[in-house]
């Protein structure tokens, strides 16, 4: 994370002892406008006795210390707001469990309201929206929707959906709650909906740094670049030399891949494209403008992924009269029904190795693939005692698989390592575990195709892609949220690990869900067997991985009907129109 200094103030030659220790020292910097325009001011620490907000003489003395801890952190975010600011409450019972454990925060209700609002498509998100600080969960393995039914370090508990924006943007959450601008739209999910703006600096307490949201390219002055801050909003742009960090490689990150477009995928959108890269006029001098919804969407999202190590996602739209985006509550890990956790723990696969041996001596096979430690891998073991009638992908040492003779429509699996192959977590069978390594973006196209995923880095033959996440439940268990939309399909299964669990990323999901139907695709879904610990409840997980070589701008699809089904097709199914020379012409989705 990227940060600029402020202008440091003049201190006078006297001042009481007792307030010394409140001085803060600036850096030297001037502006012209935006956050970075300030005026000298000393900061004090003034140090009293905070209330005590919990009472706990009816608490097990064995847990005092831990809620101690705990009231302490509680306390220390509260500073940081409004006391008019909704605080978070966790029923006894759930405190109780979670100082056994690490603490885990209960979902907060936000507004009502937000969650009744229409989005893009006309149908109402359900979801609402909290921007109260949350701790980071960097190891975070899924979310579980209900009441807690065991101890496992790396789950999430949650009695209610909410969005929320990453745990680091800290600013944005300062420009929610007292910022001027009000964004348009009615709320995106987890993204903030107002910011300061240039007129907001005089009541924005001193700070030393501030954290840059993306620098962007000045098309006729090379050695310039435009940055915007977190939370605020394009007055207060400012104007910096080239300086080496993350944030600018990401901008030239996305410089590429527009230019690829440009030149080689759209180049009719050529005028639109150039006014994204080099931000034009209109862009600039409106801070309402759709295209900053998109840049918020790319920064927040990846914000997110960031917090997982993973690579950003972008959003654009090149047409004259921007589409809203689509709204939906962005995650990087799949969002679990309790009762789809429970059913999955019941499962054989949920077992150990040593319990699906029995116990008896196990003798590694002579191809246990490129893991780590080969003398000590249970991949191919788990494989033939659960899956034997499904093909087994084993990866390269490089950690592609071989596509040369996978069939899209085949039973196939991949098994990576836990921590019982005694493999570290770079082995090449933890591919899925390792998470998204190269930048994606959603690119809407036209009112027939919609949004497509497309690469923003090259993919090479059987490499993976990212994870297909969302709503994990089971059809039997489907609610009225989740019912499918007319001619889209947001919902994935499984024809080897369990064949009644259903992801659904309409409302819920990554920037997976934006892949199209294509009936000679250059990606595949392939599902895996991916946990980092034996211990934790093994969940069916659906990987996504480049059919053949893919290039920087090009659209992954992926075949999401079975061609080779001897089915009557659907004559009231609604047109494909990728342009396959063996185009199944009909989709099985009614209009």
């Amino acid at each position: 994370m990227t940060d600029h200094p402020i202008a440091p103030p003049s201190l006078p030659s006297v001042l009481p002892p007792y307030l010394l220790c409140g001085i803060v020292s600036f850096n030297s910097h001037t502006s012209s406008s935006g956050p970075l325009d300030r005026r000298p001011v000393y900061c004090v620490v003034v140090f009293y006795r905070l209330p005590n907000f919990y009472k706990m003489s009816n608490r097990p003395k064995r847990l005092q210390s831990v809620k101690q801890r705990n009231d302490q952190r509680a306390l220390s975010n509260r500073a940081r707001t409004p006391r008019s600011a909704p605080r978070a409450t966790t029923p006894l019972r759930n405190r109780l469990r979670n100082a056994i454990r690490r603490p885990r925060p209960v979902a907060l209700i936000g507004n009502p309201d937000e969650s009744s609002e229409s989005d893009s498509d006309g149908e109402a998100f359900p979801y609402p929206s909290d921007f109260e600080a949350t701790p980071r969960t960097p190891n975070l393995a899924m979310v579980v929707v209900g009441q807690i039914t065991g101890f496992f370090w790396s789950i999430l508990y949650i009695m209610n959906i909410i969005c929320r924006p990453s745990a680091l943007s800290h600013e944005a959450r300062r420009g929610h709650r007292n910022g001027s601008t009000i964004l348009p739209g009615t709320g995106y999910p987890g993204i903030p909906q107002k910011k300061y703006n240039k007129n907001d600096i005089s009541k924005v307490v001193e700070r030393k740094k501030f954290q840059v949201q993306a620098y962007y390219e000045k098309e006729n002055a090379w050695s310039l670049w435009s940055v915007l801050f977190e939370g605020w909003d394009c007055s207060t742009l400012e104007e910096y030399p080239y300086r080496k960090c993350k944030e600018m490689q990401t901008c030239q990150l996305r410089s590429k891949f527009l230019n690829v477009l440009l030149k080689v995928f759209v180049p009719e959108l050529g005028e639109n494209i150039k006014k994204c890269r080099y931000l034009c006029d209109d862009f600039v001098n409106d801070a309402t403008h759709k295209f900053w919804i998109y840049e918020d969407l790319s920064y927040f999202h990846s914000m997110i992924q960031h917090e997982k190590q993973m690579a950003e996602v972008f959003y654009f739209c090149f047409l004259n009269n921007m589409r809203n985006p689509p709204k939906y509550h962005y995650s990087a890990v799949n969002v679990v029904e309790e009762k789809a956790l429970e059913r999955c723990r019941q499962k054989e696969a949920n077992k150990t190795f040593a319990e699906l041996n029995g116990g008896n001596v196990w003798i590694a096979g002579s191809n246990n693939g490129p893991c780590e430690q080969p003398g000590t891998c249970k991949c191919d073991a788990r494989f033939n005692k659960l899956y034997d009638t499904a093909t087994n992908l084993q990866p390269k040492s490089d950690g592609t698989l071989d596509m040369n003779y996978v069939k899209i429509n085949e039973r196939k699996i991949v098994v990576e390592c836990t921590e019982e192959c005694g493999c570290s977590s770079k082995c090449p069978r933890r591919r899925l575990q390792q998470g998204q390594l190269k930048a994606l973006a959603a690119v809407y196209q036209d009112k027939k195709k919609g949004f497509g995923l497309r690469a923003v880095q090259p993919f090479k033959e059987g490499e993976f892609i990212c994870e297909y996440t969302g709503y994990a439940f089971f059809a039997a268990d489907k609610t009225k949220n989740f019912l499918e939309k007319k001619q889209t399909s947001y919902e994935a299964d499984f024809k080897v690990m369990d064949k009644e669990l259903i992801i659904d990323s309409l409302h819920i999901g990554n920037i997976s869900r934006f892949m199209n139907h294509h009936c000679n695709p250059n990606a595949c879904f392939i599902e895996t067997e991916s946990r980092e610990f034996s211990s934790q409840p093994l969940i069916p997980r659906i990987a996504v991985y480049a059919r053949r070589d893919i290039a920087i701008g090009e659209e992954i699809t992926l075949c999401y009907y079975d061609l080779t089904s001897k089915k009557k097709k659907d004559p009231n199914g609604i047109d494909c129109g990728c342009g396959a020379t063996r185009c199944i012409g009909k989709l099985p989705i009614r209009k």
